[in-house]
């Protein structure tokens, strides 16, 4: 029985360690990088420009300020992230409904770093998406955003600016709040 008792011991030291060393990576990785918080990581506010980014998409590059004169929703997603997978219908169905009036962007900014391009191809012919679609590969514009859960959705004004952005899935609500402090209706 004592020998059951240390051998139970040895396998929680042993999973106390990785989980510390796993703790520890992760904290190195997101916190302690760089020296801390920077600029870059910290979200951008409302009321300021919003970083321009230039990002390759299925048909080349595409660069935020290209949409100067058009509100634009920036969003953050991945194929794995299933809060990400219920929003992509209102969001089609939002550039749908100001298609005529080509007033609204959305650009859809995948998580390449933490998903994979072919994921989310295939994530856009399932929900049959026609709006930008922009590959962070490296993860650059993501951290720049301040993002660290998806998704995330920052709504920039036709002059670039960011007049709202919400953290977590966008209901009807935060869709139509968001719209309308980017100019629209």
């Amino acid at each position: 029985m004592r020998e059951t008792l240390r051998h139970r011991l040895l396998r929680y030291a042993i999973v106390l360690a990785i989980v510390a060393v796993v703790g520890g990576i992760f904290v190195r990785r997101e916190y302690l990088a760089d020296g801390g918080a920077s600029a870059e990581t910290t979200p951008i506010e409302v009321g300021r420009a919003a970083p321009d980014f230039e990002l390759e998409t299925r048909d080349g590059n595409v660069r935020l300020s290209d949409f100067r004169g058009r509100a634009v929703i920036v969003n953050f997603w991945a194929t794995w992230c299933a809060p990400c997978r219920r929003e992509m219908p209102d969001l089609q169905a939002a550039y749908e409904g100001h298609a005529a009036a080509g007033d609204l962007v959305v650009l859809a900014v995948n998580v390449t770093s933490a998903d994979s391009r072919s994921a989310a191809e295939a994530f856009v012919d399932e929900f049959g998406l026609t709006f930008p679609i922009a590959f962070d590969v490296s993860g650059e514009v993501t951290q720049r955003y301040g993002v660290l859960g998806l998704p995330a959705s920052f709504f920039v004004d036709g002059d670039g600016i960011l007049r709202a952005r919400t953290y977590g899935p966008l209901s009807a609500e935060l869709l139509t709040d968001g719209l309308a402090a980017a100019g629209l209706r």
